[in-house]
């Protein structure tokens, strides 16, 4: 997955200055299961993807550091809710447009990693290029 999101999201890094990690978190809160992260940060926050594999769940968070997800995935830590992210509340549209096939809505949409980061990124794209932001982080000009 790695690869998909690297491919589509890396414009972040190249046109934006900002900063790439991954991390895995194996045995994720007790549970057998690895939790992979993969952040692009700047001194303004972090916006982090969690993937566990096993089950299939993709989720997105926003974090004012990109150490924090440490503390996230701690058992102990509570409201973890707190930090998660809709990203299809941001430019609609533009997901709605992905989501199609032809003039069907594409059931299966979220099952394809490769249409999910390419509709992300425009979203993110656009999202910068009318305010600055994406997903409530300030990118350094």
């Amino acid at each position: 997955m790695e690869k998909i999101i690297k491919k589509n999201l890396d414009f972040l890094c190249k046109k934006y200055n900002m900063k790439y990690s991954t991390n895995t978190f194996k045995n994720y809160l007790d549970r057998n299961v690895s939790l992979d992260v993969y952040n692009y940060y700047n001194s303004n926050g972090c916006f982090s993807i969690l993937s566990i594999e096993e089950r299939g769940d993709l989720d997105f968070a926003h974090f004012d550091r990109a150490d924090f997800i440490k503390k996230y995935v701690e058992k102990s830590f509570i409201g973890r809710h707190i930090y998660l992210i809709d990203v299809e509340k941001k430019e609609e549209h533009i997901w709605n447009q992905h989501k199609k096939i032809a003039f069907f809505k594409n059931p299966f949409f979220w099952w394809s990693k490769k249409k999910v980061f390419c509709a992300l990124a425009e979203v993110i794209e656009v999202q910068i290029q009318k305010t600055g932001y994406f997903y409530g982080i300030k990118i350094n000009n």
